[in-house]
């Protein structure tokens, strides 16, 4: 998912930090360790991962208040798993890994909901009116997270920054996280190397960082596959001989030792603004060529 085909107006009020930003220099385009990279004049581009946590719920009709004793908890699905749940839940023990079977155990009335991704996209608009301060270059992956790619680590650091103080504003919590690419970025946000989410793994760092990632994190059918050959973490998938991979898992081998070292299966796609604009001649209309009294 890419995004939606409409033109969101920049807001008139741009942060300093936005200021600097968009007088940077020209990008340029070059490649790093493999990376399809853009670069520059001084430093890396960096990606920001940004998701919202518990956006579904703050935008599903119908919900009473949750504090009242009697009044139902929400679990919502998509696609047959768990995408959001109320924030109560969680004080009750109840986590994504859950079995939906054991949550009449929960002490509060729970109600399951399937949701459909499309009916949120308008609201993920509207908050991404902060990141188009900065740049254009905005890929949304959900109606909850999106990536945002930036000149520098530097100018990540700043945008990062300043959407933790966005979001201290509008009292809403999210996790974020930056470096080389998409996956980098990911990572990052969602600690999944024991570093808190705020994180701007830098390209020296990402061999390290990645290094210390469970294997299990990846978003692959060949996880399970990949722990019975002895492979746990990232560091061990790209230590391993490409041979005996390909010998295991054909040709997404060299895929699935690439994502090992951060590179994207899938480049970054930013929004595709769609201009409309129309035309009539209205000279041609006969009524116009009649005198006028």
């Amino acid at each position: 998912i890419t995004g939606t085909p409409w033109e969101v107006p920049v807001p008139k009020k741009v942060s300093s930090t936005a200021s600097i930003l968009s007088r940077l220099d020209q990008n340029i385009c070059s490649g790093y360790n493999g990376y399809r990279t853009f670069v520059r004049r001084g430093g890396l581009m960096m990606i920001v991962y940004c998701g919202l946590r518990h956006f579904y719920i703050q935008h599903t009709q119908g919900r009473g208040d949750s504090s009242k004793q009697d009044e139902p908890l929400y679990i919502l699905t998509h696609a047959g798993q768990i995408w959001d749940f109320s924030p109560e839940l969680k004080q009750l023990g109840f986590s994504p890994k859950t079995p939906l079977s054991t949550i009449h155990h929960l002490g509060r009335p729970v109600e399951v909901l399937a949701v459909d991704l499309d009916d949120f996209y308008s609201y993920t608009e509207e908050w991404l009116e902060f990141p188009r301060q900065y740049t254009n270059d905005i890929e949304v992956e959900y109606p909850h997270a999106w990536y945002v790619r930036l000149p520098s680590e530097k100018a990540a650091q700043h945008f990062c920054a300043d959407f933790a103080q966005y979001l201290a504003g509008k009292g809403v919590s999210a996790i974020w996280g930056g470096g080389v690419s998409k996956i980098v970025a990911k990572f990052a946000a969602h600690n999944f190397a024991q570093h808190q989410s705020g994180q701007i793994v830098s390209a020296a760092q990402t061999k390290d960082f990645l290094a210390q990632v469970p294997i299990s994190r990846l978003p692959i059918p060949e996880a399970d596959a990949l722990l019975k050959l002895g492979i746990s973490t990232l560091g061990e998938l790209n230590q391993f001989p490409v041979q005996d991979l390909i010998s295991h898992f054909g040709s997404r081998a060299h895929l699935l030792q690439a994502m090992a070292q951060g590179k994207d299966p899938v480049p970054f796609q930013p929004q595709q603004k769609m201009k409309f604009s129309w035309y009539k001649d209205f000279t041609t209309v006969p009524d116009l060529h009649q005198p006028v009294g």
